[in-house]
């Protein structure tokens, strides 16, 4: 059986934002605000380059607190 990948850091975030754009009742959208990517330090990105090379910490604001986007892409309320 061949190993399951991590998913990447924007793979996170879509999967996230996915699910919580679902609509809750009828008509009703979530509202996605001020996302903040925590690198590590001796991720290439902090070096300046292009690529991500670590499994970077991901928050978002939403209409309903703040959030942590987990590494399987699902939201994780968390204290502000």
């Amino acid at each position: 059986m061949k190993p399951i990948r991590p998913l990447n850091y924007m793979e996170r975030i879509n999967k996230a934002l996915a699910e919580f754009l679902k609509p809750k009742k009828p008509g009703e959208m979530g509202l996605f605000l001020n996302p903040e990517i925590r690198h590590d330090d001796w991720c290439k990105v902090m070096k300046g380059k292009p690529e991500c090379n670590c499994s970077p910490d991901i928050y978002i604001e939403l209409d309903d607190g703040r959030f942590q986007i987990t590494k399987a892409g699902t939201l994780k309320k968390v204290g502000i």
